[in-house]
């Protein structure tokens, strides 16, 4: 067996006598610490930071806390407060935080397509090397180069398991033991949630020991941030710690060292208890994590109840449930018999049909807080992926009442209903598709709605019209649909060009499944608008646009953009535009653009996001150079981030010296340790990415979107 101080040593061993041999070079791949050369791959999003305040209350089971100058949170400036009881509210002689690499962009204008983008932009970007796939089905698109040749691209480099095992986890629980400021321990105990899959050594010094002492440390953010590592481990055995935090029972007051537990940690339960739900395979521990939050709903606040009803939508039932003799039938398809399922189900079992009509009753209760509500229709969307058509269109009726003409709903209930929408419509010609698509159009286009409904109600219209319908006209849409966006792209200004094209990009991403190119009138006009606007917030649309519909012919105009401009965004957008169209001629301009980017988070990101879309890892090496060079904490932020987007292995054991060097400050520290558990995270979509997506981000709920302080669920990028 193996101590926690014999681990420690050899590990220490093991990086040392390693780091020189194995230093990031410009070569080709190296073995790995087991001698087998690196192969494969996967990819994941940019770093799960924790943003946090300064230090915090004691800690003294963790170890020595390292007070020092206050840092903030990796990728923060100085001036961050600690969050307590009123996170989330600026005091009079503060200001919000600048933008650092992870976090969603500073925009003067709330209706800005450019947030939509940041929380969505995961179900649009081709992670886990799979780009190419999406060329290769048809021939088409930007998977050819300008000449009419196909790219070569090798496999992906990945950390090995060797790795993971013998340099990373040991280092990880070495920083863990010694302890540090907050935001060291947070993001080490977060990257440390990501390598699953290890040999357990009962005598060792592990997760479970690690996640148990912050949990107990006395300060509020840490302990939320340590519930919500329970979630992203995702092991089964968590699930009694998370249900007696959210159920506040005595056993939670032991387990936190506290005799109160604060709603803001119940909340980061009931969001844990969601990833746990969404990682598991065992129906029978979805039941009873389904249970534990409907348990919770009746007697919780409103921030509580919102992130259970969230959570709800990661924690899908069976399809099919037993009746009451027992029998497992198919649930009905005919809308009537549907009407009357819960007479069907039993009581005492439970089932996807119950599950929705249950979250559903939720949404048309108008006394229930609008906060909550808001949360209910994306995971009505999310349960309804496989669920009975005959339930889909229920649920679909109901959001259109919400979204109609004479609504009297409060307006983020408004958005929630039209953006789920967009996700339970398709493009056939069913009457219920067409209604849907007909009321998106007027609300688009034709509405007195206020902006943001209008905007949501284009992106919704252009995501439903790429889906294809089932029998008959599986496409019978998409025509009418084209030439509305069209038409509109051609008068529109601003915002609403913005937003149009962001739209028609989204209808035309669905060519490879209708087996066609994307028609040549889209990349057409989008290119004339790129070329006639100056705008950078059109430009950058612009540029996402013509990624999403995959227009080769337009790597010439991003090029030039890119290298032309000055302006950050659109730098990042056109550098991020052409990994999309996976235009892989411009590798070297976008290298250039990420090097001078060092002092510029926003197109540092972009530009590291685009490489790897082109499979780019050469770069890796240079970037764990430019991070011992830095020693500015935006950019060393950046750096990291960056790391996490390219995922080249080869830096790992410059990243795990560096970890453990107690000379580096511990918000250097802290983001080798995002960088870390980025590159090793075996998720293709990395958990808050799959969170991410279709969320409601312009509703007040703190503990799941924060953005001036960042601690929120969804802040943690």
């Amino acid at each position: 067996m193996w101590s926690r101080t014999r681990t420690t040593i050899l590990a220490s061993i093991l990086i040392s006598s390693l780091a020189a041999a194995q230093r990031p070079n410009g070569g080709g791949g190296p073995s790995d610490a087991g001698g087998r050369p690196g192969a494969g791959g996967n990819y994941g999003g940019p770093g799960d930071t924790v943003p946090t305040g300064g230090a915090g209350g004691p800690r003294p089971a963790i170890g020595p806390a390292q007070p020092g100058p206050n840092l903030g949170a990796p990728g923060l400036g100085p001036s961050v407060p600690a969050v307590g009881p009123s996170a989330g509210l600026l005091r009079p002689d503060e200001g919000p935080t600048t933008e650092s690499a992870g976090s969603r962009p500073i925009v003067a204008n709330p209706n800005s397509w450019q947030l939509w983008w940041f929380y969505n932009r995961w179900s649009y970007l081709e992670f886990g090397g799979s780009a190419p796939a999406r060329f290769a089905r048809t021939g088409t698109g930007g998977f050819y180069l300008g000449s009419g040749e196909r790219m070569q691209t090798s496999p992906l480099l990945k950390a090995s398991q060797n790795q993971i095992r013998d340099a990373v986890a040991p280092t990880l629980l070495t920083v863990l033991d010694q302890g540090g400021s907050n935001e060291l321990l947070i993001h080490s105990l977060h990257s440390l949630a990501k390598l699953r899959d290890l040999p357990v050594d009962p005598e060792a010094y592990d997760f479970t020991d690690a996640a148990r002492e912050l949990l107990r440390s006395g300060n509020q953010d840490v302990a939320e941030k340590a519930v919500l590592a329970l979630g992203i481990r995702g092991e089964e055995r968590f699930f009694p710690w998370l249900q007696d935090i959210l159920t506040e029972s005595p056993r939670a007051h032991a387990l936190i060292g506290d005799t109160s537990v604060g709603y803001q940690l119940r909340a980061f339960a009931a969001y844990a208890l969601g990833l746990l739900a969404e990682r598991t395979e065992r129906p029978e521990l979805r039941l009873r994590i389904y249970q534990t939050l409907m348990d919770a709903l009746p007697t919780e606040r409103d921030e509580v109840q919102a992130a259970c009803v969230f959570s709800l939508g990661l924690t899908p039932l069976p399809v099919l449930v037993p009746d009451t003799d027992g029998k497992v039938t198919a649930p009905p398809e005919d809308l009537e018999a549907l009407a009357d399922s819960r007479s069907t189900v039993a009581d005492s079992t439970h089932g996807r049909i119950e599950q929705v009509l249950a979250l559903l009753s939720l949404f048309e209760d108008a006394s229930l807080s609008y906060v909550v509500r808001s949360q209910i229709p994306e995971s009505l969307a999310r349960l309804l992926v496989d669920a009975p058509r005959s339930l889909r269109d229920r649920v679909s009726l109901t959001l259109l009442s919400a979204a109609s003409a004479h609504t009297r709903e409060p307006k983020e209930v408004q958005h929630a209903a039209v953006i789920a929408l967009g996700s339970l419509g398709n493009c056939g010609d069913a009457p219920l598709d067409q209604e849907i698509r007909k009321e998106l159009a007027r609300v688009a286009y034709k509405s007195s709605a206020d902006r943001q409904t209008r905007y949501f109600a284009m992106i919704a219209l252009g995501e439903m019209s790429a889906r294809p319908g089932r029998g008959g006209d599986r496409w019978a849409g998409i025509e009418t649909t084209r030439k509305l966006f069209l038409h509109n792209l051609k008068r529109s200004r601003g915002q609403t060009l913005c937003w149009t094209a962001l739209g028609l990009g989204l209808l035309e991403r669905s060519a490879p499944q209708r087996g066609s190119a994307p028609d040549p009138q889209v990349s057409k006009a989008l290119r004339l608008a790129l070329q006639n606007n100056r705008s950078g917030e059109v430009v950058g649309a612009l540029a996402i646009a013509l990624g999403l519909v995959g227009d080769a012919e337009s790597e010439h105009p991003l090029v030039e953009r890119m290298v032309e401009t000055g302006e950050t965004h659109v730098r990042g957008y056109c550098a991020l535009g052409l990994g999309m169209i996976h235009a892989y001629g411009a590798v070297p301009r976008v290298r250039t653009i990420l090097e001078e980017s060092t002092q510029d988070p926003f197109a540092l990101e972009r530009s590291a996001i685009s490489l790897s879309l082109l499979r780019d890892q050469d770069t890796g090496h240079r970037l764990f150079e430019m991070l011992e060079e830095a020693s500015n904490p935006e950019v060393q932020a950046s750096i990291a981030s960056a790391l996490g987007w390219i995922q080249d292995p080869r830096p790992i054991l410059g990243l795990c010296t560096r970890l453990r060097d107690k000379t580096v400050d511990d918000n250097s520290r802290a983001w080798a340790a995002v960088a870390l558990g980025r590159i090793c995270d075996a998720d293709d979509l990395p958990w808050v990415g799959r969170a991410s997506i279709r969320t409601q981000y312009d509703v007040n709920l703190p503990t799941l979107i924060e953005p001036e302080f960042r601690g929120g669920l969804l802040d943690l990028q």
